[in-house]
């Protein structure tokens, strides 16, 4: 898949993509001195109000959660039946320990590649992932991430011209990095931007070799609040 092709769909991913997190989200975003603002009617209608500020630190150890889908492309193969560019979907749930700049998770949730039409025929891989994986900020508004895992109860499968398919479990890794682009006082927004590679074991599809394989450029915004 050309490089370009890659960017442009990976920004349209980006921008189509969603993700909530909450409790700390990761490195950067504890033990960190912040200031909220607000301002409260003298009284009830009234134009006049009194301002006020309050400052406080994030915690040094937070425990987090996420929960959200990334989009994207991918440049996938189903063994010798097809292999072209696939529009790749991770949805995601994940559990989130920060340290000030270190930071580890367990992610879980449901993948899915779905090649285009080959032949008259449409290929699919979808999964359910287990991922460990690290994390370290660069900056306050920079950190990056990496880890592997393993997809359980993968399968290939033929939509047309007549369905049928076969398990496939799949060792998956994965990398990348956040960018937070607007910082409150208790939320951020981030961009996240992942690359992910998926390889499964031998698959046999009505006697020809279907096994997966794939390459997957991603993003998703980010929504933070702890």
């Amino acid at each position: 898949m050309r490089p370009a092709r890659v960017v442009t769909l990976a920004a349209l991913a980006a921008l189509s993509g969603c993700a909530g997190a909450f409790s700390g989200y990761g490195p950067g975003m504890t033990n960190e001195q912040r200031t909220s603002h607000g301002v409260t009617p003298d009284s009830p209608g009234s134009s006049m109000g009194t301002y006020s500020s309050r400052s406080y630190k994030t915690g040094e150890h937070v425990l987090g959660a996420q929960l959200g889908a990334r989009l994207g492309a991918a440049s996938a193969s189903a063994g010798s039946l097809a292999s072209g560019t696939a529009l790749a979907v991770d949805a995601h749930a994940d559990v989130v320990y920060a340290m000030d700049r270190w930071g580890v998770g367990i992610a879980t949730g449901y993948t899915s590649d779905r090649l285009g039409e080959h032949a008259g025929a449409t290929y699919f891989y979808s999964g359910f992932p287990v991922t460990a994986y690290g994390q370290f900020g660069l900056t306050r508004r920079i950190f990056v991430h990496g880890g592997a895992g393993r997809v359980i109860y993968g399968s290939v499968k033929r939509i047309e011209p007549n369905e049928t398919s076969v398990d496939a479990s799949a060792w998956r890794a994965s990398a990348g990095i956040t960018f937070v682009f607007v910082r409150g006082a208790k939320k951020d927004f981030a961009l996240r931007l992942e690359g992910r590679v998926q390889r499964s074991g031998e698959a046999m599809l009505d006697g020809q070799d279907a096994r997966w394989s794939s390459s997957a450029v991603l993003g998703e915004l980010i929504y933070a609040s702890f």
